[in-house]
């Protein structure tokens, strides 16, 4: 759960969650991609 702050994905990501608990499971997904990288 370690999100890079200034990435711009990260903050839609948040707000889009925040919008609609539907992107939750999408933002999950990008989470754990990010996590790789």
């Amino acid at each position: 759960m370690l999100w890079r702050i200034g990435d711009p994905a990260v903050m839609v990501c948040l707000v889009d969650t925040y919008l609609d608990r539907a992107q939750l499971q999408l933002c999950k997904e990008h989470k754990e991609v990010w996590s790789r990288n």
